[in-house]
């Protein structure tokens, strides 16, 4: 009677005659396979970084060179009727760098129809400027981050509303994004005050040459409108001795 393991071993034999191809049992054969099984990986990683990496912010994130990429596609924005809410997207290059980068807004549209225009959308190229010394380190819990590059001027782009309004047009419709590195994009949105309580959707697309990339808004509108100019009165100045006698400190 033939035991578990004499049973196994034909059985094995039985596979290897019947779905191995002849001459494939021999070593050189799954050197190969698992050159071409390495080869077949590296490829589709490098096609998969070939492409842009897009990612959205908050307004008050620092985004640096060359920080790690982050990985939300939606952003989510409160704000009243009137107000300007703002936010990043991030545009990060694989290594051989992004050409032709350009980024265009849908319209907002919420329930019943309502709809914000995208012309109330406006971005800025994130200008990086070098810093050479930082500021003095006086402890506390809001430390300088010392030298190096952080983004600073907003530039607009051309076709979005601020370029528009501007008889000089600054700034470009495209630009290029040097290799592994980031381009924040500053994104004003100006609530209409016409426009109804409620949450609103939309989508802004970035299109290089090496592929686009979409990410999602979602933008709630609150039920009040902020004011045309402020209601009280301000004296804003420097010298502690005019505050002090506007106010009649030290008179009491």
């Amino acid at each position: 009677m033939p035991c578990f393991y004499s049973i196994a071993v034909d059985r094995r034999a039985d596979w290897d005659r019947h779905f191995i191809p002849r001459g494939s049992r021999q070593p050189a054969f799954w050197v190969l396979l698992g050159l071409w099984m390495v080869l077949h990986t590296a490829a589709a990683n490098v096609r998969a970084q070939s492409g842009p990496v897009v990612w959205v912010a908050p307004a008050l994130t620092r985004i640096g060179l060359s920080d790690t990429p982050g990985n939300s596609r939606e952003i989510v924005l409160w704000a009243a009727r009137g107000e300007y809410e703002s936010f990043h997207i991030v545009v990060r290059a694989p290594a051989g760098g992004l050409k032709n980068v350009r980024v265009e807004a849908s319209d907002l549209t919420g329930s019943g129809n309502q709809r914000i225009s995208n012309s109330n959308v406006t971005f800025y190229q994130e200008h990086y400027v070098q810093v050479m010394q930082g500021s003095p380190d006086r402890g506390g819990s809001n430390r300088p981050l010392g030298p190096g590059w952080y983004p600073d001027a907003l530039i607009p782009l051309k076709g979005t509303a601020t370029a528009r309004q501007s008889t000089r047009q600054p700034g470009n419709s495209q630009f290029s994004v040097e290799r592994a590195g980031n381009q924040p994009i500053w994104v004003d949105i100006l609530v209409p005050r016409t426009a109804e309580p409620g949450r609103y959707s939309g989508t802004v697309t970035t299109t290089t040459e090496q592929g686009k990339v979409s990410v999602s808004i979602v933008l709630n509108i609150w039920n009040f409108e902020l004011p045309l100019r402020p209601d009280e009165v301000m004296l804003l100045r420097e010298r502690h001795a005019a505050v002090d006698q506007r106010h009649r400190i030290g008179e009491q």
